[in-house]
Protein backbone atom coordinates (compact mmCIF):
# COMPACT_ATOMS: atom_id res chain seq x y z
CA UNK A 1 0.00 0.00 0.00
CA UNK A 2 2.85 2.56 0.66
CA UNK A 3 4.36 1.53 -2.98
CA UNK A 4 0.95 2.80 -4.30
CA UNK A 5 0.35 5.79 -2.27
CA UNK A 6 3.96 7.15 -2.96
CA UNK A 7 3.27 6.44 -6.53
CA UNK A 8 -0.50 8.66 -5.88
CA UNK A 9 2.17 11.04 -4.84
CA UNK A 10 4.33 11.15 -7.78
CA UNK A 11 1.31 10.92 -10.14
CA UNK A 12 -0.60 13.97 -8.23
CA UNK A 13 2.99 15.99 -8.61
CA UNK A 14 2.97 15.58 -12.08
CA UNK A 15 -0.67 15.85 -12.69
CA UNK A 16 -0.81 12.59 -14.66
CA UNK A 17 -4.25 11.97 -14.40
CA UNK A 18 -4.22 7.66 -16.13
CA UNK A 19 -1.72 7.33 -13.40
CA UNK A 20 -3.83 9.16 -10.68
CA UNK A 21 -6.27 6.64 -11.70
CA UNK A 22 -4.51 3.56 -11.48
CA UNK A 23 -3.37 4.80 -8.02
CA UNK A 24 -7.31 4.99 -6.72
CA UNK A 25 -8.18 1.40 -8.53
CA UNK A 26 -5.14 -0.26 -6.77
CA UNK A 27 -5.74 1.41 -3.71
CA UNK A 28 -9.61 0.62 -3.66
CA UNK A 29 -8.41 -2.90 -4.31
CA UNK A 30 -6.46 -3.06 -1.22
CA UNK A 31 -9.15 -1.14 1.02
CA UNK A 32 -10.91 -4.32 0.45
CA UNK A 33 -8.54 -6.61 1.53
CA UNK A 34 -7.40 -4.97 4.30
CA UNK A 35 -10.96 -4.92 5.44
CA UNK A 36 -11.65 -8.77 4.68
CA UNK A 37 -8.36 -8.69 6.76
CA UNK A 38 -9.78 -6.58 9.84
CA UNK A 39 -12.98 -8.58 9.85
CA UNK A 40 -11.26 -12.02 9.83
CA UNK A 41 -8.64 -10.56 12.78
CA UNK A 42 -11.41 -9.00 14.88
CA UNK A 43 -13.66 -12.54 14.50
CA UNK A 44 -10.40 -14.14 15.66
CA UNK A 45 -9.82 -12.06 18.54
CA UNK A 46 -13.27 -12.39 19.75
CA UNK A 47 -13.45 -16.47 19.24
CA UNK A 48 -10.25 -16.40 21.53
CA UNK A 49 -12.26 -14.34 24.65
CA UNK A 50 -10.19 -10.77 23.08
CA UNK A 51 -12.08 -7.31 22.47
CA UNK A 52 -11.80 -6.83 18.92
CA UNK A 53 -9.70 -3.30 19.29
CA UNK A 54 -6.32 -2.53 19.54
CA UNK A 55 -6.46 -3.19 23.53
CA UNK A 56 -7.82 -6.96 22.69
CA UNK A 57 -5.32 -7.11 19.83
CA UNK A 58 -2.09 -6.42 22.31
CA UNK A 59 -3.83 -8.54 24.81
CA UNK A 60 -3.52 -11.48 22.52
CA UNK A 61 -0.46 -10.61 21.44
CA UNK A 62 0.84 -10.70 24.85
CA UNK A 63 -1.08 -14.10 25.99
CA UNK A 64 0.61 -16.06 23.07
CA UNK A 65 4.04 -14.41 22.58
CA UNK A 66 6.11 -15.00 25.49
CA UNK A 67 9.32 -13.99 23.74
CA UNK A 68 8.17 -10.52 22.35
CA UNK A 69 9.09 -11.45 18.99
CA UNK A 70 5.26 -10.95 17.52
CA UNK A 71 4.49 -7.54 19.68
CA UNK A 72 8.04 -5.74 17.92
CA UNK A 73 6.65 -6.94 14.27
CA UNK A 74 3.35 -5.25 15.56
CA UNK A 75 4.93 -2.09 16.37
CA UNK A 76 6.84 -1.94 13.02
CA UNK A 77 3.49 -2.54 11.32
CA UNK A 78 1.35 -0.15 13.37
CA UNK A 79 4.42 2.23 12.49
CA UNK A 80 4.20 1.42 8.69
CA UNK A 81 0.13 1.56 9.06
CA UNK A 82 0.11 4.93 10.77
CA UNK A 83 3.10 6.37 7.69
CA UNK A 84 0.53 5.26 4.58
CA UNK A 85 -2.34 7.21 7.12
CA UNK A 86 -0.40 10.53 6.82
CA UNK A 87 0.70 10.04 2.88
CA UNK A 88 -3.21 8.65 2.12
CA UNK A 89 -3.94 12.36 4.27
CA UNK A 90 -1.72 14.41 2.16
CA UNK A 91 -2.56 13.08 -1.02
CA UNK A 92 -6.14 13.49 0.01
CA UNK A 93 -5.43 17.16 0.98
CA UNK A 94 -3.66 17.70 -2.67
CA UNK A 95 -6.28 16.46 -4.42
CA UNK A 96 -8.99 18.51 -2.71
CA UNK A 97 -7.06 21.21 -3.58
CA UNK A 98 -6.36 20.82 -6.55
CA UNK A 99 -10.28 20.21 -7.05
CA UNK A 100 -11.03 23.46 -5.62
CA UNK A 101 -8.55 25.31 -8.30
CA UNK A 102 -9.93 24.02 -11.15
CA UNK A 103 -13.43 25.40 -9.72
CA UNK A 104 -12.28 28.70 -8.89
CA UNK A 105 -10.89 28.84 -12.49
CA UNK A 106 -13.97 27.85 -13.90
CA UNK A 107 -16.17 30.15 -11.48
CA UNK A 108 -14.03 33.17 -12.61
CA UNK A 109 -14.31 31.83 -16.48
CA UNK A 110 -18.22 32.17 -16.18
CA UNK A 111 -18.05 35.45 -14.67
CA UNK A 112 -18.33 34.88 -11.32
CA UNK A 113 -16.11 35.07 -8.29
CA UNK A 114 -14.30 31.79 -6.84
CA UNK A 115 -16.89 29.78 -4.40
CA UNK A 116 -16.61 30.62 -0.82
CA UNK A 117 -15.51 34.21 -1.82
CA UNK A 118 -17.20 36.72 -0.28
CA UNK A 119 -17.70 40.19 -1.90
CA UNK A 120 -17.30 43.40 0.47
CA UNK A 121 -19.20 47.00 -0.33
CA UNK A 122 -17.21 49.83 0.72
CA UNK A 123 -18.29 49.60 4.43
CA UNK A 124 -17.17 46.45 4.90
CA UNK A 125 -20.16 44.72 4.85
CA UNK A 126 -21.40 41.53 2.78
CA UNK A 127 -22.87 42.72 -0.62
CA UNK A 128 -24.52 40.90 -3.06
CA UNK A 129 -23.16 39.79 -6.15
CA UNK A 130 -24.15 41.02 -8.95
CA UNK A 131 -24.12 39.04 -12.36
CA UNK A 132 -20.95 38.76 -13.81
CA UNK A 133 -20.06 38.67 -17.57
CA UNK A 134 -18.10 35.09 -18.31
CA UNK A 135 -14.67 36.34 -19.84
CA UNK A 136 -15.89 35.73 -23.55
CA UNK A 137 -18.49 38.60 -23.60
CA UNK A 138 -16.45 40.93 -21.11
Amino acid sequence: MLEILEEEQQALKQQDLPAMEAAAQAKLAHHGEWEAMAARRNGLLLMAGFTADRDGLAACIAWCDQAGKLDGLWQELAALLDTCRRLNRSNGLAVELCQKQVGDALAILHGGPPAGTPVYDASGTAAPRGEGRSLGSA
